[in-house]
């Protein structure tokens, strides 16, 4: 049978309208060309940068567009084979790398809602999304957790402690620098994070935060066998931590310990108190 071409007219009333038509099918048709998961949604990130939403909103929706780009960068996945299984072992892998329930809730919207706008089965509708942690802790549950964590010592205790006591993203607890903490103060100064990405730049939020009692005493012993190479607290000589790692890391303490929380989760849990 014979191949024919068929042409599409579409009339605009204004230049605007041709450009903005233009633009429209231009997306749609690379959306229809994506064959991984990272495409898909690289593709629909320009389809929210285009939408008529609120700023805030556009910009919450893009962020968890890149980071779910980033993670299937990192884990390859063909949109067609997407199901209920790969929709499942998303979610683990991505709270196994530290991330909060609702940041994870956040990308799986936008993957649900590119798979729609590219006409795909959202398996999502049969998969038991993650569920946020309860933030208040009674008093009793916090000192048995504070007597927990009493018990772990060295870099990843530490870091259990600027994360409970001084609030510190995990991106931020890998960025620390031996000059992020000078001996003759009692102040740590938060001025970078690592991203999902694995680059350093600058916090989001840069402050000083004052400390004392078991995070001091902590950072001084650990900032003594680090001093000497004067780099990073978390990482190799001169290069910073990956934060994925060192989520990792504290999972396999957390799960020995019969914890079941990220870095992230003893952040929300210490958020109401001053470092300690």
């Amino acid at each position: 049978m014979p191949r024919h071409r068929v042409r599409k007219v579409i009339l605009a009333t204004s230049e605007d309208e041709a450009r903005a038509i233009a633009l429209e099918m231009a997306k749609s048709m690379t959306m229809e060309a994506a064959s991984t998961m990272a495409a898909l949604l690289d593709a629909y990130r320009r389809v929210i940068d285009a939408a008529h939403v609120t700023a805030d909103t556009k910009a919450g929706y893009i962020k968890a567009a890149k980071r779910a780009i980033e993670h299937f960068k990192r884990h390859p996945q063909k949109c067609e084979e997407f199901d209920r299984e790969e929709a499942s072992e998303y979610i683990r892998l991505r709270l196994l790398d530290g991330n909060a329930a609702n940041t994870v809730r956040q990308e799986i919207s936008v993957i649900r809602m590119a798979l729609r706008e590219r006409g795909l089965t959202d398996p999502y509708e049969t998969v038991e999304l993650p569920k946020g942690r309860r933030r208040k802790f009674d008093t009793m549950r916090i000192d048995r957790l504070k007597a927990l964590l009493e018990t772990i010592e060295g870099p990843m205790g530490l870091a259990a402690w600027l994360a409970f006591g001084c609030r510190l993203q995990t991106g931020e607890i890998a960025a620390l620098h031996t000059n992020d903490a000078p001996q003759e103060e009692e102040r740590l100064h938060i001025r970078n994070s690592v991203g999902q990405d694995g680059k350093l730049r600058q916090a989001r939020r840069p402050r000083t935060v004052s400390l004392s009692g078991n995070v001091l005493r902590r950072l001084r012993t650990h900032e003594f066998t680090v001093m000497r190479k004067d780099g990073y607290l978390f990482g190799t000589t001169g290069s910073y931590a990956n934060p994925q790692v060192l989520a990792r890391k504290w999972g396999a303490i957390s799960q020995a310990l019969g914890l079941d929380m990220t870095l992230n989760d003893l952040r929300e849990i210490g958020g109401e108190r001053p470092c300690i």
